[in-house]
C-alpha cells in the first residue's frame, strides 16, 4: 500500500491504520503488503509478520532481505527500536545509555549520527541484546555494542550459584558474524576466540569476580583496562564499569547509585539550559567508542593484530 504524503504523515494516524491492517489480517486469513518508511507499521502481532528490506548501496545492485518477525515479537511490540529497520548502522546499547550516547555524539561529532543514518537503540536489560543484534544482522545492517563491564563476563553455568549470580549472556554470546562484519575486524572468530580466552582467564584469575564484579578494577590485572580501550576503538563498546562511573556529579544519580528517569530530565535540563554533557560526565570512554562506530577514527587499525599484540601481558 502507498499513500500521498499528507495521508500518511500524521503519526497518530499511521497508528490508527496499523491497527486497523492488524484487525483486517483476521487470524492471518488476510493479507496487507505495505510499502513503507513508517516505524508504526513495523509493530509485531500475534499474526505472523514478514519485512521484506530493499536496500540500495553505492556502487552495488539493490538488495533485497526477507525476514520473519515472529521470533523478534517481544521486543517489537512498541516503535522503541523499530527505527532500526530504516538505518544504515545501529548501536545497540542497553537501559539509559542511549540518552547519553545520543547527547556525546552531538557534542563530540555534531551531525554525524544523521550523516551517517545512525540508529542508536536500547533494550531493557543486556540478556536482550543478543537478540536484537540478531535481527540487526540479519538485516545486513551494520550493527556496534555499548554495554556496562559486566557483559564481558558471566556464563551459565552452574558454578555461578556459590555466589548467588543469574545466569546471563555475554559478550561471548554474539556470534562471530557480529565481530566480522565490524570494518576494524579482519577475522570475526579470531576476535570471538580471543574474548573467549580473556574470559577463561579472568574466570580462573578470580571466578567470584567474574560472576559479581562490576568493573575492571575489581581484578588485579593491570593490563585490563588497555584491552578494554582497544577494543572500543575498534568498535565493541564494552565500559570499565557501569555507565553511572563515568557520572561527575554525583547529584544526578539516585539514591541506590543509579541513573533513572529523574537523572535523565536534569540533565536534559542542563543541556537545554547550555551545559556540555562532559562538564558532568566523562565523556573519554564514549568518544573512542562512537569515534570507530562512526567511521571516523583519525588512525584505524586492526583490531585483532592489537589484541594480539596484549595477548602476552593477559
Amino acid at each position: 500500500m502507498r499513500g500521498r504524503a499528507g495521508t500518511l504523515s500524521h503519526p497518530h494516524a499511521r497508528r490508527v491504520l496499523s491497527d486497523r491492517f492488524e484487525e483486517f489480517l483476521d487470524g492471518n486469513r488476510n493479507q496487507v503488503v505495505i510499502s513503507t518508511h513508517s516505524v508504526e507499521f513495523l509493530r509485531t502481532t500475534d499474526a505472523d509478520v514478514n519485512v521484506v528490506l530493499v536496500q540500495r548501496i553505492p556502487r552495488c545492485p539493490t538488495s533485497a532481505r526477507n525476514i520473519s518477525l515472529k521470533q523478534f515479537e517481544r521486543l517489537l511490540r512498541d516503535n522503541n527500536q523499530n527505527e532500526l529497520f530504516f538505518a544504515d548502522k545501529v548501536i545497540v546499547c542497553e537501559g539509559f545509555d542511549d540518552t547519553l550516547l545520543r547527547y556525546a555524539a552531538h557534542e563530540l561529532f555534531p551531525g554525524k549520527l544523521d550523516e551517517g543514518n545512525v540508529s542508536i537503540v536500547s533494550v531493557s536489560g543486556k540478556d536482550n541484546i543478543c537478540e536484537l543484534v540478531q535481527l540487526v544482522l540479519k538485516l545486513g545492517i551494520e550493527c556496534y555494542l555499548l554495554a556496562d563491564f559486566d557483559f564481558l563476563l558471566r556464563d551459565k553455568l552452574s558454578a555461578r550459584n556459590k555466589y548467588g549470580a543469574k545466569a546471563h549472556d555475554s559478550l561471548a554470546s554474539l556470534p562471530s558474524e557480529f565481530f566480522g562484519q565490524i570494518p576494524s575486524v579482519t577475522d570475526g572468530k579470531k576476535v570471538l576466540a580471543y574474548v573467549n580466552q580473556v574470559r577463561s582467564y579472568l574466570k580462573k584469575l578470580d571466578e567470584k569476580a567474574f560472576y559479581t564484579a562490576k568493573q575492571a578494577g575489581d581484578f588485579s590485572e593491570p593490563n585490563l583496562l588497555k584491552m578494554l580501550e582497544e577494543l572500543r576503538r575498534g568498535g565493541i563498546g564494552i565500559l570499565n564499569g557501569e555507565l553511572e562511573g563515568a557520572v561527575l556529579d554525583s547529584s544526578l544519580l539516585s539514591e541506590q547509585g543509579k541513573l533513572d528517569l529523574l537523572s535523565l530530565q536534569e540533565i536534559k535540563t542542563r543541556i537545554t539550559d547550555g551545559q556540555s554533557l562532559s562538564y558532568f560526565f566523562d565523556v573519554s570512554q564514549l568518544k573512542d567508542f562512537l569515534s570507530a562506530a562512526l567511521g571516523i577514527n583519525e588512525e584505524t587499525q586492526d583490531l585483532l593484530a592489537v589484541l594480539q599484540s596484549l595477548r602476552k601481558k593477559i
